[in-house]
C-alpha cells in the first residue's frame, strides 16, 4: 500500500476510497442508532402533532403543525446525510494514517490536530446558535402560557407535560447531533488547513536534497482535495438551507397574518421564537456551506497551480507561479481564510522561494541576498511555524 501511494497517490487513494465504501461496522452500529433514537424522538412529536389536526382548523394550529414536522423531517434527513459522510471521512482518514507508515508523525497531525483546530474553529457559534433553539423550546410553554398542541387536542395538562417532554429530549438531541456533526465541515476545512501544517513540517527540517518529499506531500494533499470534490453534503445543505429557510419564512408570514393583533404578546412571543429560531439555523448553515466551498476551491486552485508546474523548468515559470499566487492572495476570501487560520503570509509566501530553490536554479548575482539566494531563507524559516502560536 506505502509502495502504491508512493508511485501513483492519486490513483491509489481514489481506488481506495471508492472500493472502501462506507459500511464498516462501527459506522453501521452508530449511524443506526442514531437515525433509530432520532427518529423515535421525532415521531413521537409529529404523531401528537398529527392529532391535533382532527380537532382545529385553525390556521396557526396548522402553521404550527407544517413547522413542527418539517423541522423534524429537515432535520433528520440532514443527520443520515450528515453521518454517512461524516463517519466514512473519518474512517477513511483513519486508515490513511495506519498505511502510511512512513510518516506517522505528520499523519498524525493531518488526523488529530488539524481536526481539532478546524472544530474550534465553528464550534463555539454552533453551540451558542443551538443553546438558543434548544433554550426557546423550553422556554416557550412558560412563554406562550403553556398552551401548547396536544393540550388543545384532549385539554389534559399530563399530555401536554409529555409533548413538553418529547420537545425538550428532541431539542437537546437535535443540538448534540448536530453540534456533533460539524466535524463534517471540519473535515472539509482540514484539507486546506493539513496542506500547510505538512508543507510546514517539512520545512522546518528543511534540505536541499529533500525535494521529492516536497513534491509527494503536495501531491497527496492535492489528490485528497480532489476526493473532496465527490462530497456533495454542501450542496445538499445549502439546498436544505434554502429550503428550511422559504418553508419557515412562509409559516412565519401565515401565522403572523392569521394573528389579529401583532401587539398580543402571546402572539409576538410565538412568531419571535419559530421565525428567530429557524433564521439562526438556516443562517449559520448556509454560512458554513459558504466557508467551507469558499476554503476548498480557493486552496484547491493554490494546490493545483502547485502541482501544475515542474518547478525544474525555467525561472519563468517560477515566476509565472510567483504572481498566480500573489493574484490568490489578493482574494478577499483567500485573505480572510489567512486571517483565521492566523497564518504567517510572509513565511507562507516563502515556501515557494524554498522550492525554487530546491529546483536547482542557480543565482549568480547578489548572492548574499536571501531573495537572490533563497537558501539562505532556509535558516529564517526553520525558526518560524507556518501557524504562530
Amino acid at each position: 500500500m506505502v509502495e502504491l501511494l508512493q508511485r501513483d497517490p492519486f490513483r491509489t487513494i481514489f481506488k481506495y476510497f471508492k472500493y472502501y465504501g462506507m459500511w464498516t461496522d462501527v459506522t453501521v452500529r452508530h449511524r443506526t442508532f442514531s437515525i433509530i433514537a432520532f427518529l423515535v424522538l421525532n415521531l413521537s412529536c409529529c404523531i401528537l402533532i398529527i392529532l391535533s389536526l382532527f380537532k382545529s382548523s385553525n390556521i396557526e394550529e396548522f402553521t404550527r403543525c407544517t413547522i413542527y414536522g418539517s423541522l423534524h423531517l429537515i432535520s433528520l434527513s440532514c443527520n443520515i446525510n450528515f453521518n454517512i459522510k461524516k463517519n466514512a471521512i473519518r474512517d477513511f482518514i483513519d486508515d490513511l494514517n495506519q498505511v502510511m507508515n512512513d510518516d506517522p508523525e505528520v499523519m498524525n497531525d493531518f488526523a488529530e490536530n488539524g481536526l481539532r483546530k478546524c472544530n474550534r474553529m465553528f464550534n463555539f457559534t454552533f453551540h451558542i446558535s443551538y443553546i438558543i433553539i434548544g433554550a426557546g423550546t423550553i422556554i416557550e410553554p412558560l412563554v406562550v402560557g403553556k398552551v401548547s398542541i396536544p393540550m388543545l387536542v384532549l385539554n389534559k395538562p399530563d399530555i401536554f407535560y409529555i409533548s413538553w417532554i418529547f420537545q425538550m429530549i428532541s431539542s437537546f438531541y437535535t443540538i448534540y447531533m448536530m453540534v456533533f456533526n460539524v466535524e463534517l465541515f471540519g473535515n472539509l476545512l482540514i484539507m486546506f488547513h493539513t496542506y500547510i501544517e505538512y508543507f510546514g513540517h517539512n520545512l522546518r527540517n528543511l534540505k536541499a536534497t529533500n525535494k521529492e518529499e516536497l513534491v509527494r506531500c503536495v501531491k497527496i494533499h492535492w489528490n485528497i482535495m480532489r476526493l473532496m470534490e465527490k462530497n456533495e453534503n454542501i450542496v445538499h445543505t445549502t439546498f436544505a438551507a434554502f429550503g428550511f429557510f422559504g418553508m419557515t419564512m412562509l409559516c412565519s408570514i401565515a401565522f403572523l397574518l392569521s394573528t389579529k393583533s401583532i401587539s398580543d404578546s402571546r402572539n409576538l412571543a410565538i412568531f419571535i421564537h419559530y421565525g428567530g429560531r429557524e433564521f439562526i439555523l438556516t443562517a449559520q448553515v448556509f454560512r458554513a456551506c459558504y466557508f467551507a466551498q469558499q476554503i476548498q476551491s480557493s486552496s484547491e486552485k493554490f494546490i493545483v497551480d502547485l502541482y501544475a508546474n515542474d518547478w525544474t523548468t525555467s525561472d519563468h515559470k517560477y515566476k509565472k507561479m510567483m504572481l498566480i499566487f500573489n493574484e490568490n492572495l489578493q482574494q478577499p476570501i483567500t485573505m480572510r481564510i489567512f486571517k483565521t487560520f492566523n497564518v504567517n503570509l510572509e513565511t507562507f509566501q516563502s515556501v515557494l522561494i524554498i522550492i525554487h530553490a530546491n529546483s536547482g536554479i542557480e543565482y549568480s548575482d547578489n548572492t548574499d541576498s536571501p531573495m537572490a539566494n533563497p537558501l539562505l531563507l532556509i535558516p529564517l524559516i526553520s525558526k518560524q511555524f507556518i501557524f504562530s502560536k
